[in-house]
């Protein structure tokens, strides 16, 4: 069992995460809107699980307060039992409900991982009636490697929601979960650190201060993730279960002239945050013809789209050159439908095979 001697400093970080997990819950559970990115419209369900996590982190606390600065227990070993009991139990369903609000294609059941936490929960409990500490240590240690499988199946969702943004939007900007890999990399350390028994109080202050990094990027998370509309389960496409000829055929005919004459003869795609909805609509076919046709052309919507503002900035650089008139790549990118420059470097490098100030200089 962790027991440290009563170190003033420690007990006042330990009550300062306590408060500031307090104070993070409340502003993400009550705050309508985002103080820290206005323009952001944030997702209520991640608002909401985020604020329930740092409710349990409160909570979690107190109980773990109990057991390392008052030892008058007649059984500690049940007590310590009982506290990772609890933490397993609401900080993995927790946990998992922030990741998985995260990817908003579509809703994901948490009953896998409800069901997943059995085994943890029964082998504490033989722990608590035989009083046989063996019980709590493989307990913990099917904890870790619960979070870690956890963390892999999130890695593999991950990697099929990029997947999904690309066939949907064209602006990725506050749509991208890559940056959430960072998210998991804090929860990684903060249960890979929980099951170390480790007395040295240094273990203590690197457990609180991992808390605080945590509750900065969750909040960070909640602030800078834009909510969007999952696709209804009926639209769904999916090219894998389908050879190309019989996906061919569930397509009307003339897409892609549509898309030439409504989309790009008429500009449409230098419209910030087109989607692929809206997209459809313009050119007068539904979302899951569009999704098939792009699939079919073995490019995502993104690119598509991308490849044309990236031909329209080529194209306003040669006519801005040739006129000997004064501009810089943000500005022309900006004109091209780039909301982010570094979007628009990311997308030119893509499809030029170079960086844009490489082709620049070449092109001058």
């Amino acid at each position: 069992m962790i027991q440290y001697d009563v170190d003033i400093f420690y007990v006042m970080l330990y009550a300062g995460v306590t408060f500031v997990a307090a104070a993070a819950c409340c502003y993400t559970l009550f705050r309508r809107g985002n103080a820290f990115a206005p323009d952001i419209i944030s997702s209520i369900r991640l608002r909401r699980w985020v604020a329930a996590f740092f409710a349990v982190m409160v909570l979690s606390h107190g109980w773990w307060f109990q057991l390392e600065f008052f030892r008058q227990y007649p059984d500690s070993l049940a007590y310590l039992a009982i506290a990772v009991g609890l933490d397993g139990a609401t900080l993995i369903i927790t946990v998992a409900g922030i990741l998985l609000s995260m990817l908003q294609d579509r809703r994901r059941s948490l009953l896998p991982v409800i069901l997943s936490l059995l085994p943890l929960l029964v082998g504490l409990a033989v722990c608590i009636i035989r009083h046989d500490e063996t019980f709590l240590t493989i307990s913990i240690t099917y904890f870790q490697w619960l979070v870690l499988a956890s963390l892999l199946y999130f890695v593999y969702h991950v990697r099929q929601y990029s997947y999904w943004l690309r066939d949907n939007y064209a602006d990725l900007e506050h749509k991208e979960v890559w940056k959430s890999l960072l998210v998991l990399t804090i929860f990684f350390l903060f249960f890979g650190i929980y099951g170390n028994n480790v007395s040295h109080i240094a273990y203590a202050y690197w457990v609180q201060v991992n808390d605080l990094i945590l509750i900065a990027l969750l909040l960070w998370r909640v602030e800078t993730l834009q909510q969007l509309e999952p696709i209804p389960q009926e639209e769904a496409v999916s090219i894998d279960t389908q050879t190309a000829s019989e996906a061919a055929l569930t397509i009307p005919s003339g897409i892609g002239t549509q898309l030439k004459e409504l989309c790009e003869d008429t500009q449409l795609y230098l419209r910030h945050d087109i989607t692929l909805d809206e997209l459809s609509k313009a050119i007068g076919t539904n979302r899951t013809y569009l999704s098939t046709y792009f699939a079919l052309e073995g490019i995502s919507y993104n690119a598509y789209i991308n490849r044309l503002r990236i031909q329209h900035f080529v194209k306003l650089y040669r006519e801005r050159k040739k006129q000997k008139q004064q501009f810089t790549a943000l500005e022309l990118a900006n004109e091209s439908g780039f909301r982010s420059y570094a979007t628009f470097g990311l997308a030119f490098k893509r499809f030029m095979g170079q960086t844009v100030t490489s082709w620049m200089k070449e092109d001058s």
